[in-house]
């Protein structure tokens, strides 16, 4: 009894650090987030909630929420109105429910896009998040090393199916893989989302820790098992945006190193792989044989109108057109596609900006990347061009364009995961944009 007395007191007179309490319930939200995201969620609600509790007038009244509160309030004004307009022709019953739940993907992250700025304002606090993402984030690589190499397939559930790690089975065409390695996730793009959005944020750990020979090590190792691992997914974009990142980064001096020793090595290999024994051939073909290399070498711009991603966007634009103000309906968009005349199943416009305009109107996109556009203007500057530069602000700077490229493709942001590093990285550079200089 007087032990509670005593914490309420202390509690009272702020003796107990709420603030660092919330902070470490962060990094460690943080650190599950890839692996376990139900415990990821708890610890990151009680950092929300600590924000909210101890900064109310600071949280609530900062100017740039407003822009938040306007797009808020148009997403529910959107939905309304396209419940009630909408046909229920061709639409199961539970569909207006589900529109009411899909705006989970974007209210609930305004609170947590407003409250990580409290923890990721100066360097230290950003460099904090980059080391618990990092280590938070090898299990997505041992679980990928467990498909791809030791053919461990799942998926695996604990908690009643709360925490999943699909490890889904490999396909193959003969002795090759074709189809990209996901790991843990439930799809090979989200993979590579979630590595090539974190590379430079390895690059920049592996070029500020080099008074430690173990870490700078460790780090170098991590690189190249990075760089193995976002080829695996075959993904174009965690591709390019992995030379983005060490161009920008590393610089172009060792990024044209890397390409000509790239190719050099690809050169001896297709010489002088007759020497090597035939399993560590097949292991290798499998890597320089990949889809990813495929699409590369045969994109041609004259074959642009024949992509189905273009097609895949007209069809979107027209789509919004018909009902640019208040949009369709969240979670129709692959019933309408179809019935606007597409080839193929496709369940969202792959790209977050077309999808916002289809499911809440144009006005809701705008809004939105009115609200991207600010804080990548507003840091641009201040990383690129202002003399504290910090290699910090660099590294987050790409990380946060590459989480934002990813989405004009794709649409990897409704992974819960996905989302809240997404607004993780905004609400870090949005910090940088406005943080005093120092």
């Amino acid at each position: 009894m007087i032990k509670l007395v005593n914490l309420k007191e202390n509690l009272f007179n702020n003796k107990i650090n709420l603030f660092n309490i919330g902070e470490n319930c962060f990094c460690l939200g943080i650190f599950f987030l890839a692996s376990a995201l139900p415990l990821s969620y708890i610890f990151l609600l009680i950092s929300i909630f600590i924000i909210i509790f101890k900064f109310k007038k600071e949280f609530l009244f900062d100017k740039f929420n407003y822009l938040l509160y306007i797009f808020t309030l148009f997403l529910l004004i959107s939905n309304y109105f396209s419940t009630l307009n909408f046909s229920t022709d061709n639409f199961d019953n539970n569909l207006f429910f589900n529109s009411w739940i899909s705006l989970a993907n974007w209210i609930p992250l305004f609170l947590a896009f407003r409250s990580f700025q409290f923890y990721l304002k100066n360097r230290s606090q950003r460099d904090k998040f980059i080391k618990f993402l990092i280590a938070g984030s090898l299990p997505v690589l041992f679980s990928m090393f467990a498909q791809y190499v030791l053919n461990i397939y799942g998926p695996f559930s604990t908690l009643n199916g709360l925490i999943v790690w699909f490890q889904k089975p490999l396909s193959f065409d003969g002795d090759i893989i074709n189809k990209g390695v996901a790991g843990l996730f439930s799809n090979q793009n989200y993979t590579a989302y979630w590595l090539s959005t974190l590379f430079p944020l390895v690059i920049y750990s592996f070029k500020t820790n080099s008074n430690s020979l173990f870490k700078r090590s460790f780090l170098f190792i991590l690189i190249n098992c990075f760089v193995y691992f976002i080829i695996l997914t075959d993904s174009r974009s965690a591709f390019l945006s992995m030379a983005l990142s060490f161009a920008l980064l590393a610089g172009l001096k060792i990024f044209f190193i890397l390409v000509i020793s790239s190719i050099f090595i690809f050169y001896f290999y297709s010489v002088f792989k007759f020497l090597l024994s035939p399993e560590i051939t097949i292991f290798l073909d499998s890597f320089f044989n990949r889809n990813l290399f495929a699409k590369l070498s045969n994109f041609s711009l004259i074959d642009l109108r024949n992509l189905r991603r273009i097609d895949l966007y007209s069809k979107t634009i027209s789509l919004v057109a018909e009902k640019p103000l208040f949009g369709w309906l969240a979670g129709t968009f692959s019933i309408m596609f179809a019935l606007k005349g597409g080839l193929y199943y496709s369940q969202h416009a792959h790209n977050l900006f077309f999808q916002l305009a289809y499911d809440y109107g144009i006005i809701a996109s705008i809004i939105f990347a009115a609200i991207i556009f600010i804080i990548f203007f507003k840091s641009f500057n201040k990383v690129f061009f202002v003399k504290s530069f910090c290699l910090n602000e660099k590294a987050w700077f790409i990380a946060t364009f590459i989480s934002v490229f990813f989405n004009l493709f794709d649409i990897p942001y409704y992974d819960g995961k996905i989302a809240i590093l997404f607004w993780s990285l905004l609400a870090g550079l949005k910090s940088i944009a406005y943080e005093e200089s120092t």
